[in-house]
């Protein structure tokens, strides 16, 4: 499944793609790119097409920086045609590319699309600006978004920082596609790569993202409709390193605070690409190995998803609940120690974990 979300707003244009167009694989070429840095690319469908169609746009822009005027006379039939053939207008071999330039300060929206059947445009509520969503995913993003348009637009017309509210709603996409594919067991129906990406330009400049981590939880009920709420042992923390590259750490262990079943965790540190893939490679190549006794997993953006199994242990029913706080607080619910090829946590709020066990008794007698 592949989903590319594109959000204009008054004063801030938002890129989501799922990994299937963000990465890892270090060996392709496109995922979801910036162009120099005034250019940010999501791309569905046939992927030798689109691959051929970024070089190309990446090639005019080194040359001599590109206006949205010169994308949009380049993104014709006709240029496609000439670039990757007759093949990209069949119904099986279509290309769709979408994205933003900044030019003079000012953010323009561009796209070409030969997929309609995958694509879908809804405007925010209050006026606020609006959001198309293209790729095979399109229809389940329809249904998030039908189910939480009022909640969405609340958090854009609500006074505060604007990015801490990109943030938020990049955390609410990522957080509901995760939990999809952790219920969708080994199908891949609900399958869009395990990983989330954005770029954002916001008043006149990319927006530099925060770091933010993942916590997995599972509540079991029993007969009574008694829940108790347990932390699973593994998650996921995405740190930026630079503009277009991502460290994606993943762990995984028994839950437990003795340190002697800690150290049987398992961490996963794994890079993110971000074209122009030849910049990225130079900044791979000068960043030292990734060493584990060094890794940190807190981060000010905790993404906690929660899955609520039956006392059969049955899937049921699943939310995700962001917590905005500043690592180490009292109020972070979890801290995790790493300890070299050991990994320790405590959760300091067990108010947390209570609201979580109400949470699912409401959701059993729903």
């Amino acid at each position: 499944m592949t989903l590319v979300v594109k959000v204009l707003l008054q004063n801030a244009s938002i890129l989501v793609g799922d990994s299937v167009v963000s990465g890892p694989e270090t060996d392709r070429e496109i995922f979801l790119p910036t162009i120099g840095n005034n250019i940010i690319v999501g791309w569905y469908g046939n992927y030798y097409a689109a691959r051929t169609i970024i070089r190309e746009l990446r090639k005019l822009n080194s040359e001599n920086q590109i206006s949205i005027t010169n994308i949009n006379n380049f993104l014709t039939n006709e240029n496609i045609r000439s670039l990757v053939g007759n093949s990209v207008f069949e119904n099986d071999n279509l290309v769709g590319i979408t994205g933003f330039i900044l030019e003079s300060g000012v953010t323009h929206p561009f796209e070409y699309n030969s997929i309609e059947s995958h694509t879908s445009h809804i405007n925010l509520l209050h006026n606020l600006g609006s959001v198309s969503i293209y790729g095979t995913g399109t229809h389940d993003f329809q249904d998030y978004l039908t189910r939480n348009l009022t909640q969405i637009s609340d958090n854009f017309s609500a006074v505060g920082d604007l990015s801490q509210k990109i943030h938020k709603f990049f955390l609410g996409i990522s957080s509901h596609f995760l939990a999809k594919e952790i219920l969708s067991g080994k199908t891949l129906l609900n399958f869009y790569g395990g990983y989330f990406d954005f770029y954002a330009f916001i008043e006149g400049h990319l927006l530099e993202k925060e770091d933010y981590t993942y916590f997995f939880w599972e509540v079991v009920s029993d007969n009574d409709g008694n829940s108790e709420a347990k932390l699973c042992f593994q998650g996921m923390r995405s740190r930026h390193l630079t503009e277009h590259l991502t460290e994606c750490l993943s762990w995984i262990a028994p839950q437990s605070n003795d340190d002697n079943n800690a150290s049987n965790a398992r961490i996963d540190a794994s890079l993110h690409y971000f074209s122009p893939i030849d910049k990225c490679q130079n900044e791979f190549n000068s960043l030292p190995l990734i060493q584990v006794n060094e890794l940190n997993f807190n981060s000010n953006y905790s993404c906690h998803l929660i899955v609520f199994r039956d006392p059969d242990g049955g899937s049921r029913k699943n939310i995700s609940w962001i917590k905005y706080a500043e690592p180490k607080l009292e109020d972070h619910p979890v801290h995790i120690e790493n300890l070299g090829r050991r990994l320790r946590y405590d959760i300091r709020n067990q108010n947390f974990v209570t609201w979580i066990e109400r949470k699912a008794q409401e959701i059993w007698n729903y």
